[in-house]
């Protein structure tokens, strides 16, 4: 019984901008997007977790001389910011005794990583699905990729403004 109409964005972060502008009245992001939004945001409010998954990858060039995660240090990664990336790359970079230093991080929108890390603008990228295959089937040969554990997981939110629920609604939250 409820009319809907489904808009697609390339990232949480989009839909959450979609959002806040007031070009959606509800929302689907990352744990990461929602909580850190949160913060200059006070206003959202969750109405549930939809889905539980891992997607996140960091996508490697191997002519950069990148064969480890240890061969990450003094390479520039392709992050979209905010995202669950930045979350899953300090996870990653963590869990592999690798510190920030020397890193360069590009902040790219999700849609744009691949031609950067095609066109050598990046060494690696850190992106999810589909961006993560579009950018080994580019590359070919020359692509590694690494997973983990920590931080690759993803529990995607449903999401609303306070103003956008009605008052017994918002009584519940």
């Amino acid at each position: 019984g409820l009319a809907v109409d489904v808009i697609g964005f390339a990232s949480g972060r989009e839909a959450a901008d979609a959002l806040a502008a007031g070009q959606a009245d509800v929302a689907t992001a990352s744990e990461f997007v929602v909580a850190s939004r949160g913060f200059t945001e006070p206003g959202l409010r969750i109405l549930g977790s939809i889905a539980y998954y891992r997607n996140k990858s960091i996508v490697a060039r191997r002519d950069r001389g990148i064969a480890t995660p240890a061969d990450l240090k003094g390479k520039r990664i392709g992050i979209t910011i905010p995202s669950g990336a930045e979350y899953a790359l300090s996870a990653f970079l963590a869990s592999n005794g690798i510190g920030t230093d020397g890193l360069t991080l590009v902040n790219l929108p999700s849609q744009a990583i691949a031609d950067a890390i095609t066109t050598g603008k990046i060494d690696a990228a850190i992106t999810w699905q589909p961006h993560a295959q579009a950018i080994e089937t580019r590359l070919g040969g020359n692509s590694i990729t690494f997973t983990g554990s920590d931080g690759f997981d993803v529990r995607l939110l449903l999401f609303t403004q306070e103003g956008k629920l009605s008052d017994a609604d918002a009584a519940k939250l």
